[in-house]
């Protein structure tokens, strides 16, 4: 939350809305040129950071011509192959990290929503029209966790040209696919008694169950810098994409306000999208260096049909009591952001006399 990432030193949004940076991790070692850290403020740095800046910077000219290919395979006994290993139906899209549109909410926007007390006592047709658009799938489902896979592609090359000019290319891709299961998750809150004397915690609520969760995330980087006499031009486009399906069944306990035990279901996907394009420049003109900069980015964070399924266990048989917290609740969340931002820095030698 207090670390800031940027890319060539230009400020880029990143993928989740509650952090202020990008993955870094995105970017093979061999295409980076440095990786610096500035722990304290300067002029020339952005000012919405306090724990430190991480600029990544990409190589404009490639030592040598040179391709790589990278295959990975990791398999962990506990999590993959898991008979136990829970989620939901997914999309057809998912193995690229997009939701197909089966997660989608059918209902316009625009549309009034029905008022479930009065349409329900008159049976308004209009409430099971609705209700009938929904996906049905709300609890979770046995399916098979297979072993983590990663791929990554790199190619770079320097063309000198006969006119003295220098061309160099760098192209990028990166995909990886995880799963992730825990058949012992827990997550406690406490609180502390008003009275000062008493110093134990309190139970507030207690959530244990098993979690599963997978994974899909690719990216790719193109660049391209032209070079002659004392001017040199690049332009970067960078593309990341990722998509998380989750699904967790749990029993919460509440110790404080209600006493309820609740049976949950809870059904997430998570896809989120970067692009950016920037272009730069550096010139000698005479003393003075000018180098200059200028970042386009698109991002976006779309949670489709976020579901819970919350049922009552409290006198024993299941109820749907809201008096306890129990209930059905569909989520929709769609974010979109563009970003410009425009640097110029001048140099030049200062001699006293």
């Amino acid at each position: 939350r207090y670390t800031k990432t940027v890319l060539n030193g230009m400020e880029i949004p990143g993928l989740d809305p509650d952090v202020n940076s990008v993955q870094i991790d995105i970017f093979p070692t061999n295409v980076l040129e440095n990786v610096s850290v500035s722990k304290t403020f300067t002029p020339d740095l952005f000012g919405d950071f306090t724990g430190g800046l991480v600029n990544g910077v990409t190589k404009r000219f490639p030592d040598e011509k040179s391709s790589q290919i990278s295959l990975g395979l990791t398999y962990i006994p506990s999590m993959h192959m898991n008979q136990n290993f829970i989620l939901y139906n997914r999309g057809g899209l998912d193995w690229a990290g997009f939701d197909d549109g089966s997660r989608g909410l059918n209902i316009p926007t625009t549309t009034t929503p029905p008022d479930p007390v009065r349409d329900l006592q008159s049976s308004n047709p209009v409430l099971t029209t609705h209700t009938e658009k929904f996906n049905p799938e709300l609890g979770v489902k046995n399916k098979t966790a297979y072993p983590n896979g990663s791929f990554s592609f790199s190619h770079g090359n320097q063309i000198t040209k006969e006119s003295g000019a220098t061309l160099g290319y760098n192209a990028v891709f990166n995909y990886s696919n995880q799963h992730v299961f825990y058949d012992n998750f827990q997550s406690n809150l406490y609180q502390k008694s008003s009275d000062k004397s008493e110093v134990d915690l309190e139970k507030n609520q207690i959530v244990t169950g098993i979690v599963g969760k997978n994974t899909v995330m690719w990216s790719g980087l193109l660049s391209g810098t032209y070079k002659k006499n004392n001017s040199s031009y690049t332009i970067t486009l960078l593309n990341s994409q990722s998509g998380e399906s989750s699904a967790s069944q749990r029993i919460n306990r509440d110790f404080n306000q209600t006493g309820a035990i609740l049976d949950e279901d809870i059904l997430t996907y998570s896809q989120r999208s970067l692009s950016t394009l920037m272009v730069s420049g550096k010139h000698r003109v005479s003393l003075f260096d000018i180098k200059w900069s200028n970042a386009f980015s698109y991002s976006r964070v779309y949670d489709p049909d976020f579901r819970e399924t919350k049922i009552a266990l409290t006198t024993g048989s299941p109820t749907l009591s809201p008096g306890d917290g129990a209930g059905i609740r569909r989520f929709y969340r769609d974010l979109h952001e563009f970003n410009e931002s425009f640097k110029v820095d001048v140099s030049f030698p200062i001699s006293e006399n």
